[in-house]
């Protein structure tokens, strides 16, 4: 097979945009399952970091079920986690500090095990 990764892309439908922020972030559908997913097409990238994640399955962050270079940009498909934004939160007026502060340590706990991986990984695109 000359490309077996258009061959798994191809198992994929785009449904929508979800970012484009110098990356093409979709929204897409596994044609078969019906599952929802997320598509990044990253033009920066670090190849052995989207390993590291893949590998590392840690809680909090997305599973990596797929990822390939083509082109000069690395394709990763990722779990879809569809739920309220911190930003959602912030609209509907000021959270109580209890919730501020769960928040926090929640968000810590998936720093550390992002940075206690070998090589440690340093998230640089934190979004509420």
């Amino acid at each position: 097979m000359e490309n077996p990764g258009a061959f798994i892309l191809d198992q994929y439908e785009e449904l929508t945009d979800l970012a484009t922020d110098g990356h093409v972030v979709k929204l897409v559908r596994q044609k078969i399952s019906g599952q929802l997913y997320v598509k990044k097409s990253l033009k920066r990238y670090d190849a052995e970091t989207y390993g590291a994640l893949a590998k590392a399955a840690l809680p909090g962050i997305p599973k990596i079920h797929y990822q390939c270079e083509d082109e000069g940009r690395l394709i990763v498909i990722e779990d879809y986690i569809h739920g309220r934004t911190l930003e959602d939160d912030l609209q509907l007026g000021p959270i109580p500090g209890v919730r501020v502060r769960e928040i926090a340590l929640s968000l810590c706990q998936i720093l550390e095990g992002r940075h206690s991986l070998t090589p440690s990984i340093v998230h640089r695109d934190l979004k509420p």
